[in-house]
């Protein structure tokens, strides 16, 4: 029982192939630091998809979104 409810919480989680280093992240010089998000069911179904034909984890393409979007914010800050 205990390895299917393990199997159930990472289910979501994908495995990212050799072939896609260039768009994962660096763990070298990484902060493993929790942000939380919450999501509704449809926004959620909408990340897992968006991820998985990325080839990428939910958790690398959320941050890499994020980092992204906060790039866009400092760059409209320095403008003005």
């Amino acid at each position: 029982m205990h390895s299917l409810l393990f199997l159930s919480i990472f289910a979501n989680i994908l495995r990212v192939t050799s072939g896609q280093r260039t768009t994962r992240r660096r763990l070298h010089n990484t902060v493993r630091k929790t942000i939380l998000s919450y999501y509704s069911e449809e926004e959620a179904a909408k990340v897992v998809e968006a991820a998985k034909k990325q080839n990428v984890t939910i958790s690398n393409f959320v941050a890499s979104a994020a980092l992204k979007a906060a790039d866009v914010v400092f760059a409209k800050q320095t403008k003005h």
